[in-house]
């Protein structure tokens, strides 16, 4: 069953994700759409480099109104002071949003940067209900997890002296397994500090499965509003035959139940009927747990400078033939 995503809540809309890609080097701007005390919406914009001293402006999984007609406030925010002010600061050619709403068409949809359909399972229920919303063989594989001895630890940086080893632990099993798929990920310094920030508010958790001491797979969960997000996993090859993957997701659920979220999301999957799709090789193991199908909009751009814009994608489709 699919659904429109809404205004699900994304650890993406957070103060602490704009303050880490700050921290890491990107300049960032936060606009609050306000009419007198009330808050419509939030605008989280994040600075990207081009070339030249050119810029453009990300707003990911944003921005974000709590009502009224999304594609209107759009297209008045790029009009705005505040807005205009800040583009030209950084001499943006143009804004690339994910919103909850098709815009109108001034601006352009673009290749997706965040998935643009995902999987979520509301978590309020017990282990009886959500086992029972799983495919027979995920179900299978949790308790083959269970009976192997699997153990799951979710590991914090408060005040856990085993962090740092954690995170060394981690960029080494993710560079195994992008090696394995023929992934291209952020660079390592990236996933370093994504979790040494984002790790000090209590967003992130490192999720660890072992096997007789032996560390099989590892997950980076966020959470933010009333969603924890599964945004990152990696696992070995070896012991397969325990299943340390599902007892990861397993746990993660029953987690984010008891610290009382209501939506675990499994971040992305393939959309219906697409072949060759970068998500095709995990989808069928995410959506064997059961979730809800959602669909969001896509990615859209908004030319700020039109003829740079234009000379931009230009340059852009002749790489592509080159």
């Amino acid at each position: 069953m699919k659904e429109e995503a809404g205004e699900h809540s994304s650890f993406l809309h957070s103060w602490d994700w704009l303050h880490m890609q700050q921290s890491y080097g990107r300049p960032v701007h936060r606009l609050i759409v306000r009419d007198g005390d009330t808050i419509h919406g939030i605008v989280g914009l994040v600075v990207f480099p081009l070339s030249r001293g050119f810029s453009y402006l990300f707003s990911p999984r944003g921005p974000v109104f709590r009502d009224g007609d999304v594609a209107a406030q759009l297209d008045a925010l790029v009009q705005s002071d505040a807005f205009t002010e800040i583009a030209h600061a950084h001499r943006a050619i143009f804004w690339r949003v994910e919103p909850s709403v098709m815009p109108k068409k001034v601006f352009r949809h673009v290749k997706d940067v965040q998935p643009s359909v995902t999987s979520m399972i509301s978590v309020q229920q017990t282990d009886q209900q959500l086992l029972a919303l799983m495919k027979q063989k995920t179900r299978y594989n949790i308790r083959l997890a269970e009976k192997k001895g699997v153990e799951v630890e979710f590991v914090s940086q408060d005040g856990q002296a085993d962090w740092h080893t954690m995170i060394t632990a981690w960029t080494a099993l993710l560079e195994e397994t992008s090696t394995r798929h023929g992934i291209r990920n952020h660079p390592p310094e990236y996933y370093r500090h994504m979790i040494s920030t984002l790790g000090e508010g209590g967003r992130l958790e490192i999720v660890v499965a072992r096997h007789e001491g032996d560390i099989l797979a590892m997950n980076l969960n966020m959470s933010f509003g009333d969603t924890m997000t599964y945004v990152h996993g990696a696992s070995t090859e070896r012991k397969r035959n325990v299943m340390a993957p599902y007892a990861l997701q397993w746990e993660s659920l029953r987690r984010a139940r008891e610290h009382g979220y209501v939506w675990y999301d499994f971040y992305g999957v393939a959309p219906e009927g697409v072949e060759n799709h970068p998500l095709a090789g995990v989808t069928r193991f995410k959506q064997g747990f059961g979730g809800k199908t959602f669909v969001y909009p896509g990615t859209y751009e908004f030319p700020i400078l039109p003829l740079w814009y234009k000379i931009y994608h230009t340059i852009k489709r002749f790489r592509s033939f080159v």
